[in-house]
């Protein structure tokens, strides 16, 4: 090579980008694409970002401070409820339930039920008529069992985002026997033990639980009545859940984020979970203690369960001194529906699969509605039945609550139950039979 080729091939070496210029470059093009991006969703989503903060101060104010529950929806409240999965026009009556207008006062010829429950039954995820208590009231109203009965039939949904059983029995205390119900349902959901007896759950800095001895029972005070501890809320850790408050951050201020990688980390995380759970050993998983009651050696839970038996007994004593009958269904969890998401669970968690037992709480509630002859279903068999008759998913996927398909099935469910059981009244039997007993 002559001095003059070595100092062209020099001359290019030189020209030549490093490797750090190229990877500057490339992060370059990166923020210059997520920047471009960013722009453009922010031009496209302008107008529906004011939608969105409209939604944001309705949803804030979806609830109210309650001197007895602690919390309550707020008469009259508005929102979009909005998650990865769906966005639902939500909408609080003027006596605070999500529901149609009701007067206290019953009317004339009407025949009607009365729910309690969580978020499962107040169905923020669904339109309201797509939900159980307003698929129940039409098909009450509609179907010539009960239609040609000589009774105009209400649904009253007392259901409340959050609600343990302590606040469903204090919402019928304080609330629900105004509506002068003639059936009082309690539709149990599988977390209902939480926040009974302890500090769990709280709103605006303040927690309220039930007093209890060392077995689980409840302390009553003179009138028999629970007694409620309000206290300011101590969360187990002083400092807050990083990933969560980045996440917030990051979704208030990106577009990016909120719109698109947000919802694929939603996708993500329970495969870096199960990945994560390869290499430590996960003694009681964030599963145990949502839902502890599937694992017995969970400290606490044959004290909550102690507790929530307690609770239901006076909800049932409570229905009856305003001439109500007593009955109860039980959803179940969306694992013992689909044993794919079992399985999901199982490797999320790195357990063995005789770990789980979803119908735990069946057996055992079960157990307790025989012994004191309150009449009661089990919708385990047949949402496992609808669910294998039909693609149609009867939960969301992420969110865990029943879809607009769940909500049906568990509505014919319902609906032929409380009509073989004679619990309403019907075109052949007239009047139902004392709570469904002959």
């Amino acid at each position: 090579m002559t001095r003059t080729q070595e100092d062209r091939s020099r001359k290019d070496r030189d020209h030549r980008p490093s490797p750090a210029v190229n990877l500057l470059l490339i992060l370059l093009g990166i923020v210059f694409a997520a920047v471009a991006a960013e722009v453009g969703l922010r031009i496209v989503l302008r107008e529906s970002d004011a939608l969105n903060e409209t939604a944001e101060r309705s949803r804030v104010s979806l609830y109210t401070d309650d001197d007895v529950l602690l919390y309550r929806y707020r008469p009259g409240a508005q929102t979009t409820y909005t998650r990865a999965e769906f966005s639902t026009e939500v909408r609080i009556n003027s006596l605070g339930l999500r529901d149609d207008e009701h007067t206290y006062q019953k009317p004339e010829g009407v025949f009607r039920i009365l729910i309690l429950g969580d978020s499962l039954m107040a169905a923020l995820q669904v339109p309201m008529e797509d939900s159980l208590p307003a698929l129940l009231e039409e098909r009450l109203n509609t179907d010539p069992r009960t239609a040609l009965s000589g009774y105009r039939f209400e649904v009253i949904n007392g259901a409340v985002n959050g609600y343990s059983t302590l606040d469903e029995y204090l919402f019928l205390r304080e609330e629900g026997y105004r509506y002068e119900p003639d059936l009082v349902l309690y539709a149990f959901a599988n977390n209902d033990t939480e926040d009974i007896i302890s500090p769990t759950r709280q709103r605006n800095g303040i927690t309220q639980y039930a007093l209890a001895d060392e077995s689980g029972n409840l302390i009553l005070d003179e009138a028999g009545e629970p007694i409620l501890i309000r206290e300011p809320y101590v969360p187990e850790s002083a400092l807050p859940d990083r990933s969560l408050v980045a996440d917030r951050w990051l979704k208030d201020r990106s577009k990016l984020y909120a719109v698109i990688i947000s919802p694929a980390l939603d996708r993500v995380r329970p495969l870096w979970r199960a990945f994560t759970n390869l290499f430590r050993r996960v003694d009681r998983p964030v599963f145990y203690e949502k839902h502890f009651a599937v694992n017995p050696e969970v400290p606490g839970y044959r004290e909550s369960w102690q507790a929530l038996s307690q609770l239901v007994l006076m909800m049932r004593d409570r229905s009856e001194s305003v001439g109500a009958c007593f009955a109860s269904f039980m959803i179940p969890n969306q694992g013992a529906v689909y044993p794919e998401i079992e399985r999901h669970y199982y490797v999320g968690f790195d357990l063995l699969s005789e770990h789980w037992d979803f119908e735990k709480q069946d057996r055992e509630l079960a157990d307790l509605y025989s012994t004191h002859d309150i009449p009661y279903l089990l919708l385990l068999e047949p949402m496992r039945a609808a669910a294998e008759a039909s693609d149609e998913p009867l939960f969301f996927e992420l969110d865990h609550h029943m879809t607009a398909a769940g909500h049906r099935a568990a509505t014919e469910a319902v609906y032929e139950w409380l009509v073989s059981a004679h619990l309403v009244p019907t075109s052949e039997g007239g009047e139902p039979t004392r709570c469904g007993q002959e």
